[in-house]
């Protein structure tokens, strides 16, 4: 197991890929938008981000595992054990450390929307993961 790759495979894990910085900002960006939008309780919002975003590593998790046939022979399907445990780790951090900043501005919101946007698609693109 490496602690950094460009990609994460079952035979070859990960802990961190650059997609651990896109974790690191939708930690953040996420608690952005509930804190503007659903409820100022940050122990309500965190609970709600837990809840999802283990939600994602688990259907990540159902690949590694084998119980997703659907996309069995996808780039999708190899995701490791440790590589879920570091994105994890990293969004919730991310969202930490913006529940520190106590106040955001529209544009601040749509900045860091747009960040993320931008990351995942450049992600994407040159296949990371």
């Amino acid at each position: 197991m490496g602690f950094y790759n460009l990609s994460d495979f079952v035979k070859n894990p990960a802990f961190i890929t650059p997609w651990t910085f896109i974790h690191l900002v939708s930690g953040i960006f996420t608690y952005m938008l509930l804190e503007k939008f659903i409820t100022k309780d940050v122990w309500i919002n965190f609970y709600i981000f837990l809840v999802v975003h283990i939600g994602y590593e688990i259907k990540d998790l159902s690949y590694y595992m084998d119980y997703n046939k659907i996309v069995k022979n996808s780039y999708w399907s190899n995701n490791s054990l440790p590589n879920s445990i570091g994105d994890v780790l990293f969004s919730t951090i991310g969202f930490l450390w913006a529940v520190s900043f106590k106040s955001f501005t529209n544009g601040q919101i749509f900045l860091c929307g747009s960040f993320l946007l931008l990351g995942f698609i450049i992600f994407n693109y040159n296949k990371y993961g």
